[in-house]
């Protein structure tokens, strides 16, 4: 996917983490809560919450 110059890849990420997790049977543990997490984590960090989660709190332990 090409994003234009005045697209947010952030917001970009948020919009397709929605639409996935709308979408979701929520059959399993990532598809129930992590869609839906990204998504909002992403808004969250694209608003400037200072509670948003930052991205070392979604990657895997070592």
């Amino acid at each position: 996917m090409v994003l234009g110059e005045d697209t947010c890849p952030l917001g970009e990420t948020a919009r397709v983490a929605g639409h996935l997790a709308a979408r979701s049977a929520g059959q399993c543990g990532p598809c129930r809560l992590g869609l839906p997490g990204l998504a909002r984590a992403c808004r969250q960090m694209q608003d400037g919450d200072p509670t948003a989660p930052t991205w070392s709190a979604w990657r895997p332990p070592p």
